[in-house]
């Protein structure tokens, strides 16, 4: 019985409302390790992720099981919820933050996870 393989490696670039500078350079590590937690939830594990100041690259393995559009809007909704100091979480209008931690559950959306986990 024949099977059939497939790998899509998938570059996506995205950039930040307006193009403005919300990723300041002290915090991108730290966002780049959010964003790979979040296409590992998703079964699209991320070989690089990386940018500047105002856009993201990220090269993932896309899942057999969920669809490019799910994954795309999964990462870009999961790592708008981080807070960066300086900065207003849009996700939750808070003030400005006080440090880089999550403003939110970190994933309840993703299959298997317990809604309104906190992370």
């Amino acid at each position: 019985m024949s099977q059939s393989l497939v790998k899509n490696l998938i570059h996506l670039v995205y950039s930040t409302k307006h193009r403005k500078a919300w990723i300041p350079e002290d915090a991108r590590e730290r966002l780049w390790a959010y964003q790979a937690g979040i296409f590992q939830q998703w079964e699209s594990p991320a070989l690089v992720i990386g940018g500047v100041e105002d856009h993201v690259h990220a090269l993932f393995s896309l899942s057999k099981n969920y669809a490019l559009k799910k994954i795309v809007e999964e990462v870009k909704k999961g790592s708008s919820k981080l807070r960066i100091p300086g900065r207003r979480c849009a996700a939750v209008a808070a003030p400005l933050c006080p440090g880089l931690i999550c403003c939110g559950p970190f994933g309840t959306n993703a299959p298997g996870s317990v809604a309104g986990a906190a992370g």
